[in-house]
């Protein structure tokens, strides 16, 4: 979940648009990280696969700013699995990632790239996925792609 309090709506919030291309990035880092930071042999991340899905305009929790416009936001990134336990991984790596983002390392990677970020991260999306969204986990290359969503 995203906020702001600058009356920033989800149909603001597009592809172009700075906040939008910031978060997406911010996200697409911290992905990579953490794919490089657990190390795991046979797990390979698919560079710049970190994209944002969705985003809707929702009630900000009570821990939200006051006055904050908030926002739950799906992204999702690709890694290549070179096993057949895909879907163990796919578990695995969205509670990575939902870990990652309550350890505050999405708006870490956020303020990196702008200190002033207008969009801030209050705490990871539950659920996990918009509701017409499915992970992937086509074979690709001799090994097994999956999608983790956040």
């Amino acid at each position: 979940v995203t906020f702001n309090t600058v009356d920033l709506f989800a149909q603001d919030i597009v592809v172009g648009q700075s906040s939008f291309d910031e978060l997406q990035l911010a996200y697409n880092n911290m992905a990579e990280d953490i794919i490089q930071t657990r190390n795991d042999v046979g797990v390979t991340f698919l560079a710049n696969s970190g994209q944002i899905l969705d985003i809707f305009d929702t009630t900000c929790p009570d821990s939200a700013t006051a006055n904050a416009v908030c926002q739950s936001v799906f992204a999702s990134y690709e890694i290549e699995v070179q096993n057949d336990d895909r879907e163990n991984r796919l578990v695995e790596y969205t509670s990575a990632t939902q870990l990652a983002i309550r350890l505050e390392r999405l708006q870490t990677e956020l303020d990196e790239i702008n200190s002033r970020a207008v969009l801030q991260i209050e705490e990871g999306t539950v659920p996990t996925r918009p509701p017409s969204a499915q992970p992937s986990a086509a074979p690709s290359n001799g090994g097994g792609g999956a999608i983790i969503g956040t």
